[in-house]
């Protein structure tokens, strides 16, 4: 059998040789389907995408929660737009992933909400990088939404595969 494994140069096992010497490409990961006829920065259409198997919401806490609730405290900020999740979340069952900066909770256990994966970025961390992360982390076959207005978090979620929509798109939904 080895012997079959070594034809003359540039025959069919030779091919093969090349092929798995280089290093596999990273499978790209599905965007979430916008429907027709829609821009993907719509309530309407993030409803849509929301309803589909298998996708994935990651919303970037504060940036969210401050445009609608910025002239409130952050933990009230919290608990307006984790409740307003819940609800979206109990409407679409989509998994659900908001990540909060941590650097005014320390020590601060995340809530418990069916349904909503509630984390706080380390101290010495913005939240920005954790979102990022946390969508760049789910499976390649998960189809991930990021809720953001940041352009430094849309830029690297969409790098990492991600659907991008505002905050406001996200809150108009919620509303």
């Amino acid at each position: 059998k080895a012997q079959q494994l070594l034809p003359s140069a540039g025959g069919p096992a030779d091919a093969a040789r090349k092929e798995s010497a280089q290093p596999a490409r990273p499978q790209r990961r599905p965007l979430a389907a916008v429907p027709q006829g829609m821009p993907a920065d719509d309530p309407k259409a993030l409803d849509a995408m929301l309803r589909a198997e298998h996708v994935v919401l990651v919303v970037d806490g504060y940036n969210v929660s401050m445009l609608a609730w910025g002239d409130v405290s952050p933990a009230d900020q919290r608990d307006r737009l984790l409740s307003a999740l819940s609800g979206l979340q109990m409407r679409t069952r989509v998994g659900m992933i908001v990540v909060f900066d941590g650097a005014d909770v320390e020590g601060a256990r995340p809530p418990r909400r069916p349904g909503l994966k509630v984390m706080f970025s380390p101290p010495d961390e913005e939240a920005d990088a954790v979102v990022v992360r946390e969508a760049a982390a789910l499976p390649t076959h998960v189809p991930v939404i990021v809720a953001s207005s940041d352009g430094w978090v849309a830029k690297h979620a969409q790098q990492a595969g991600a659907r991008v929509i505002s905050s406001a798109t996200l809150l108009e939904l919620l509303r």
